[in-house]
C-alpha cells in the first residue's frame, strides 16, 4: 500500500492503497485552547497591572492586543470570546474609576473596541486561508502521487517493494522516479534522476515515466533508451539531463542492464552485498549509446536500485555515508520492511537530507509456474491405450480421433 508517514516524507508504494491527507476544516482544538489561554492571560495581566499602577499610569490600552494575540492561533469564535472579555475588562476598569478620563482614556477605549471587531475578522481570514492552502496541498499531493503509481507486490518472477523519500517537506515527490512494466518474458524496471528540483523537475519526471512506459514493449534496452532520448529531447533545456538505470529481469533469472550516468544496482545474494558492474553511458539528453550488461539471479537473490540520494548522504562530520552501511540488512530483512529499515538508518545517520531518494527492491522468486496446456484424452480401442494429445496440435474445428475402429475422445 501507499502511505504517507506523519513524521516524514516517505512514500510507500504497494498495490491497493491510496495516500491520504486530512484537509484542515477548522482550527485544531489544542490550538484554540492555547489561543484562548493566551488571550485571556493578556486580559488578566493588563487588568492587574492597570489596577496596581494606580491613576497615574494607564496601561489599559494594552487590552487591544488580546484579540490579535488570540487570532494568531485561534478560530474566530475563540477570538470573539476574548474580544468580549477585553471589552468587559475595559468597562470594568472604567466603572471602578481607574480610568481618569481625557484623550488617553478615549483612545484606549477606541483601540479596545477596534481590536474587538478586527480580531475575529483577522482570525476568520486566517482560517479561510489555511483551509485553502490545505486544499491546494492535498490536490498537489494527489497529482504528485499520480506520478509514482503503486508498484505491484509481485510481477511475474519478481517480488517488488519501493520507497520514495523527498528532501522537501513541502513535497512528496521531486525529480527522482521509478517505474515497472511487465514484458512477455519478464519485467522491465527503471530508476531515474531528473536534474533540478521543484515543479519543473516533477514535470520532467512525469515525461520520463511516460516515455519509459511507451518504449518498454517491442524494443530492447538500447532501443528503449534511444527512443526515450529522442522523445524527451524537445522538453529538455540546454542544461537539463536525466540519469537512469534500466534493467530487464527475465523469468529464467537473467538480468540485462543499461546505465545512462546512473549508479549501479546492488546485489544481495547468499549473505553478501556487492554492486554489479554496469558499463555507464552518457545521460538522457546527451545522446547516450549504452552497452548492455548481463547477470544472472538465483531464487531469493535481491537487487537494490536507488538514486544518488543514497550515496550522497553525509553524516554529522560531513563525510559520505557508505551505501553498504545503509543496505547492511537489505538481503535478510522482510521484503516489505527492508527499505523502511534503510530509510530509518539514513535518517538516523544523516544530519540533513539534501536530495530526494528513490529505492526499489526486487527479489527473484524463480521461474513462474507454467500454465498447463489444454489436452484432449484419446482412447485407442485397437491398442487398448489412453493418451493425451495437446489441443494446439489439432486443426481448428477438428475432433480428436483414435486409431482404428470404435475410437472415442473425451476432453480433458
Amino acid at each position: 500500500m501507499r502511505r504517507v508517514s506523519p513524521q516524514s516524507d516517505v512514500l510507500r508504494t504497494a498495490p491497493g492503497d491510496r495516500a491520504h491527507t486530512d484537509v484542515v476544516q477548522s482550527t485544531p482544538r489544542w490550538s484554540s485552547w492555547l489561543a484562548l489561554g493566551a488571550g485571556l492571560g493578556v486580559v488578566a495581566a493588563v487588568v492587574v497591572l492597570d489596577t496596581l499602577a494606580g491613576p497615574d499610569t494607564d496601561v489599559s490600552g494594552a487590552l487591544a492586543a488580546a484579540p490579535f494575540v488570540t487570532a494568531v492561533l485561534g478560530s474566530w469564535r475563540t477570538t470573539l470570546a476574548v474580544s468580549v472579555a477585553s471589552v468587559l475588562a475595559a468597562v470594568a476598569l472604567l466603572a471602578t474609576g481607574v480610568y481618569q478620563g481625557g484623550f488617553a482614556t478615549v483612545a484606549a477605549a477606541g483601540a479596545v473596541l477596534v481590536s474587538a471587531v478586527m480580531g475575529p475578522v483577522a482570525a476568520a481570514a486566517r482560517t479561510r486561508r489555511e483551509q485553502r492552502m490545505a486544499e491546494l496541498t492535498r490536490v498537489a499531493e494527489v497529482a504528485q502521487q499520480a506520478l509514482l503509481t503503486p508498484l505491484p507486490a509481485c510481477a511475474r518472477s519478481v517480488a517488488v517493494s519501493g520507497r520514495y523519500l523527498s528532501a522537501s517537506r513541502e513535497a512528496l515527490v521531486g525529480g527522482d522516479l521509478y517505474g515497472l512494466v511487465e514484458l512477455d518474458n519478464g519485467v522491465r524496471v527503471v530508476v531515474a534522476d531528473v536534474r533540478g528540483k521543484g515543479l519543473d523537475a516533477v514535470q520532467l519526471a512525469a515525461l520520463v515515466l511516460s516515455a519509459f512506459r511507451e518504449s518498454a514493449h517491442g524494443t530492447d534496452l538500447g532501443g528503449a533508451v534511444a527512443w526515450m532520448d529522442a522523445h524527451l529531447a524537445p522538453h529538455l533545456g540546454p542544461e537539463d539531463f536525466v540519469t537512469l538505470l534500466m534493467l530487464d529481469v527475465l523469468d529464467d533469472g537473467r538480468v540485462r542492464m543499461v546505465s545512462c550516468g546512473h549508479p549501479p544496482p546492488y546485489l544481495a545474494s547468499s549473505g553478501e552485498l556487492r554492486p554489479l558492474k554496469v558499463l555507464p553511458a552518457t545521460p538522457i539528453g546527451v545522446g547516450p549509446v549504452p552497452t548492455p550488461t548481463s547477470a544472472r539471479l538465483r531464487p531469493g537473490d535481491r537487487l537494490v536500485l536507488y538514486t544518488d540520494g543514497l550515496i550522497e548522504s553525509r553524516d554529522a562530520t560531513g563525510m559520505f555515508i557508505p551505501a553498504e552501511d545503509l543496505l547492511v540488512d537489505v538481503g535478510s530483512a522482510e521484503l516489505d520492511t527492508a527499505l523502511d529499515d534503510v530509510v530509518t538508518l539514513l535518517r538516523r545517520r544523516s544530519q540533513d537530507l539534501r536530495d530526494d531518494l528513490a529505492l526499489v527492491l526486487l527479489q527473484y522468486q524463480g521461474p513462474p509456474a507454467a500454465t498447463p496446456m489444454p489436452v484432449d484424452r484419446v482412447v485407442d480401442l485397437d491398442r487398448r491405450t489412453v493418451h493425451d494429445v495437446p489441443r494446439q496440435q489439432q486443426g481448428a474445428g477438428s475432433r480428436p480421433r483414435g486409431r482404428g475402429r470404435g475410437a472415442q475422445a473425451q476432453a480433458g
